[in-house]
This record gives structure tokens, sequence and C-alpha cells, in this order.
């Protein structure tokens, strides 16, 4: 069993001893970023510093901002793979990156049209970034560089529901049943 699917259930007993079922209570981890990045013997892995907190909500989504510092405490650039886990049915809407000291946004497209962008901007040797889905709810972005002593932020931005699935199709039918 993987920790995303633990689900912790409280099963509380009455006092005359008839057990009796409570709803269950979920436990989801907070999602923690990581960078992978290439360290060398005796140096220091890059810092990571986030906060996560609510953009927008209503009853059926949660819009949130991770804000993410990176500081190098070593003496040479380096880069990342920051890979980002998402909670489940999460998805990403907006990423920032910060170049020259000023957060840039980026644009939401088709991952083809976001490969081809983000190679031709790394060719005029640009700072580009890209988020993209890897797998299941792991988004990934590259950061470089990531300069000595220097803080480097990022930000994702990406929506939750706050209903599971069989909830949302079931309010939808039953509006449909009486429209």
């Amino acid at each position: 069993m993987n920790i995303r699917s633990a689900v912790s259930v409280i099963v509380l007993f009455s006092a005359l001893g008839v057990g009796a079922k409570v709803p269950v209570n979920i436990v989801r981890p907070k999602p923690t970023p990581a960078l992978i990045a290439d360290v060398r013997k005796g140096e220091k892995p890059v810092d990571i510093e986030t906060t996560e907190s609510t953009v927008e909500e209503n009853s059926f989504f949660k819009r949130l901002k991770y804000n993410i510092v990176f500081t190098n405490r070593n003496n040479r650039d380096m880069a990342g793979d920051l890979e980002l886990p998402l909670p489940e049915g999460a998805f990403v809407c907006g990423y920032s990156l910060e170049i020259n000291g000023e957060m840039i946004p980026g644009v939401v497209c088709e991952k083809d049209k976001a490969r081809v962008a983000f190679e031709n901007e790394e060719r005029k040797y640009v700072d580009p970034g890209i988020v993209e889905h890897v797998k299941g709810n792991v988004w990934r972005t590259r950061i470089f560089p990531i300069r000595p002593n220097i803080p480097r932020k990022a930000e994702v931005e990406y929506i939750v529901p706050k209903l599971n699935a069989a909830k949302i199709l079931f309010m939808n039918a039953m509006v449909k049943k009486f429209l």
C-alpha cells in the first residue's frame, strides 16, 4: 500500500460494547516538492523553501499557489528539475519564474507547443521555463540558473476539486433530472 492511498479510519465503540463506524477521516500527506540536481562531492544540496496559499475558493474548487524559493549555497551555478507532487485530481493553471528580479508569467498551452517554445528560447540563450505533467499527480519544471547565494523564485498555481468525481456526477445528474 502506498502513502497516497493510505486512509485513516476512526472507529468508536459505545459504552455498551457495540461497535459503531464513524465517517472516514481521509489523511492526505501535504505535497513536498523535491529538486533533483547534480550535486558534486563536498557540495550542499540546493535549499528549497515553500509556502502555499489559497488564492481563490468556491463550493467546487480551490485555487492554490505554491511560492518556491531556491538558494544555492555552493560556489557555482546549478540547475535542477523541480518535481512537484500535487493533490489527486489537481492540475496546473499558472506558472511564473523569476528572471532578473521580476516574476515572468508563463503561458498555458499544449505540451508539443510548449516544448518547441522552450527549445527556441533555449537556443537564444534565454532563461526559459516550462512546467510539464510527468505522471500521476507529479509535475516538473527545470530551474536554471540557480546562482550561488542569490535566492531564485518560482510560483506554481493549481486547482483542486473540493468534491470527488462521483459527487460531481451525481449532482450533475440531479440538476439535469429537475430541469
